[in-house]
């Protein structure tokens, strides 16, 4: 145990500044609770503050009040603020075409941003561990990635930071037995219909018979994959500033001469695209590769006039040496919050 606090505490002088308010992800579940405790135990000699948030999916009967309850109560505990938000997850996954999972995803995102910004916060705590991270690089693989799928789970991402992700799940349950701190078991955990769960119960322990250390060395390629990534995203940032015309912060709108578009190799015209949208839109959100290739298509086969419409309401319009990406007013049905969060 002491091993483990001590690792913690190491991890944590990186993450976290003395005066840094936290907001605190937490479903009930092993990773989260630990975290929650974790972090509250350091808090004082590290002079941060927190703040938990927790989203009710309303799924699973009456367990997904349970589950709520459980965490308010755990937070007031430890002498937390609570801040809960329920929404049908379910409604949500057929309004925006998406699988339960990622919508749930979505919403718990966009939820913790909004009760940081509620509370004046600077940093959002989440619980996932190394072996979160060696799934969602076979979840990529599996379903065709680039190099930020092969990255995985970034450690800091913005205002996210991820203090277990090199730390295994079973750590974690171990650190909650032996403190005796009591933690809700999800039983859609092992519900083989959702492809996650299918790897962490039948892919990875097949790999294991191959390579007993696979989940390292995933991890590992993971970390070199990730430098190439950081590398060729500074590029494309830096092409991005030195190259784009008649673009400033405060416009949604973007032209990109084609002639310089295309001036550059392959490997950085999609991740200019990419970088496109996320300037106009704030991120990718109901943006996929599929749209990225078609205005990569439409640089590579320019033709006066076509307009294509992307998602968050942007057109890309091809002129005659140049193609405009602009964003119209936004539509509220991409909005995905149910109701406002509310303190309890």
């Amino acid at each position: 145990m002491e091993k483990f606090l001590k690792k913690i505490d190491e991890k944590l002088t990186d993450l976290v500044s003395s005066g840094d308010k936290i907001v605190v992800g937490v479903s009930g579940g092993v990773d989260s609770i630990a975290l929650l405790h974790v972090l509250h135990l350091f808090s004082k000699t590290k002079n941060y503050d927190l703040v938990v948030a927790h989203v009710n999916h309303m799924t699973r009967g009456g367990e997904s009040y349970v589950d709520a309850d459980f965490v308010k109560d755990a937070a007031e505990k430890l002498g937390l603020p609570f801040f809960l938000k329920e929404i049908d997850v379910e409604n949500k996954r057929i309004q925006f075409k998406k699988s339960f999972q990622e919508t749930a995803r979505l919403i718990r995102y966009q939820f913790f941003d909004e009760t940081l910004k509620a509370v004046g916060g600077n940093k959002i705590a989440l619980g996932h561990s190394a072996d979160d991270r060696v799934e969602t690089i076979l979840m990529n693989i599996i379903r065709g990635s680039g190099l930020k799928g092969l990255v995985g789970i970034p450690q800091v991402r913005g205002n996210i930071i991820r203090p277990f992700w090199e730390i295994y799940r079973k750590e974690l349950a171990s650190y909650l037995k032996v403190s005796k701190i009591p933690f809700r078991n999800d039983l859609s955990n092992n519900d083989r219909k959702y492809l996650r769960n299918r790897i962490r119960h039948e892919l990875i322990p097949s790999l294991e018979s191959y390579n007993p250390n696979i989940k390292k060395k995933l991890q590992e390629m993971s970390e070199i994959v990730g430098k190439d990534d950081a590398l060729l995203s500074q590029m494309t940032r830096d092409i991005f500033s030195q190259k784009i015309l008649g673009h400033e912060e405060n416009e949604k709108n973007i032209c990109w001469k084609i002639d310089d578009f295309l001036a550059h190799p392959v490997a950085l015209q999609q991740r200019l695209v990419r970088e496109t949208f996320c300037r106009i839109a704030g991120n990718m959100l109901h943006i996929t590769a599929h749209h990225v290739r078609e205005v990569n298509d439409l640089f590579n086969f320019p033709k006066v006039g076509k307009t294509l419409n992307i998602p968050r309401n942007i057109k890309v319009t091809c002129s005659y040496d140049s193609v405009v990406f602009q964003q119209t007013m936004k539509n509220p049905r991409e909005n995905i919050s149910e109701k406002n969060s509310f303190p309890i």
